[in-house]
């Protein structure tokens, strides 16, 4: 594999209205020149799409607006109604796929109380992990994440992916859930037959 050096510094901003800080974000970073790509219908049925453009303008910069359905009628080159319909497919199971790598999380932090926000930290380390192991042949066939990946040939044509190391990594991690909810299920009977046990009434004696 030949030596290559990543950098990628990401701002992630989330939150209503916040399509309005496009124009400023992109010019913070120094930006110019924009590239909005978006679906063909309800981003612009929301308004969503006019006021992310309308932001990019009010700051002086030159932005396209580039839709899924606009290229499929423009004849653009490789893009096909099947091809989309297998990339959506893809999606669909890739999702599938990367719901079964962080179940595990979701499970204890299901059972373990106030441990959403510390299940959604750990789900970000877990996932942010994966770009290292993307660094590994055999440890992206192994990594549940990068696995999700191998299950519907990402990028095969350059990474040698092992569908049965694929596999037997999500079907760990659904057999590792099936031990945590049993886990977590009959420590929770224990606890709610304790209660019981200490919540019963005293017999009076003779």
């Amino acid at each position: 594999m030949f030596g290559f050096t990543y950098y990628s510094p990401t701002e992630i901003v989330f939150g209503p209205e916040t399509e309005a800080l496009a124009g400023p974000l992109v010019r913070k970073w120094g930006g110019s020149r924009v590239l909005v790509v978006c679906g063909g219908h309800s981003a612009r049925s929301s308004g969503l799409l006019d006021r992310v453009v309308q932001s990019l303008t009010q700051e002086g910069l030159a932005c396209a607006v580039l839709t899924v359905l606009g290229n499929l009628i423009a004849g653009f080159p490789g893009l096909t109604a099947l091809g989309l319909v297998q990339t959506e497919v893809q999606m669909m199971f890739n999702c599938l796929c990367l719901y079964i790598a962080v179940l595990p999380i979701i499970t204890v932090s299901a059972y373990v109380s106030g441990g959403n926000m510390t299940g959604v930290i750990i789900a970000f380390v877990y996932g942010y992990g994966g770009m290292f192991a993307a660094g590994s042949v055999k440890l992206s066939n192994l990594y549940p994440i990068t696995a999700s990946l191998g299950m519907i040939g990402y990028r095969d044509y350059d990474v040698t992916w092992n569908t049965t190391l694929c596999c037997g990594s999500m079907a760990l991690m659904l057999v590792l859930t099936a031990v945590i909810l049993l886990t977590m299920r009959s420590s929770t009977d224990n606890r709610q037959s304790a209660k019981k046990k200490a919540k019963a009434p005293l017999k009076k004696g003779w």
